[in-house]
């Protein structure tokens, strides 16, 4: 099934398979760990307006993963010489 493989995105490339049946699973456990709700945004342990906004590079590029316990941001890149660089 390898055309079901999603991309991502991880200079390098990746060590690890993902599908979308992976993917649908995950929502799966975090609608039953009441993580997210698809009818009541109210009951969400994730604020999604919040998460919309780190979601963008300017802001942190940064996603929950497990509510309270363990975020996920972008991995290092390679800036060329520089000591920062402007998005």
């Amino acid at each position: 099934l390898m055309q079901d493989l999603l991309p991502v995105a991880v200079p390098g490339g990746r060590d690890f398979l993902l599908d979308m049946r992976d993917c649908w699973a995950g929502l799966h456990k975090a609608r039953t760990l009441r993580w997210i709700s698809f009818t009541n945004p109210d009951d969400s342990l994730i604020n999604m307006d919040d998460y919309a906004e780190l979601d963008d590079p300017l802001n942190a590029d940064m996603h929950v993963v497990v509510p309270d316990k363990l975020i996920a941001m972008r991995g290092p890149r390679d800036l060329g010489g520089r000591d920062y660089a402007d998005l």
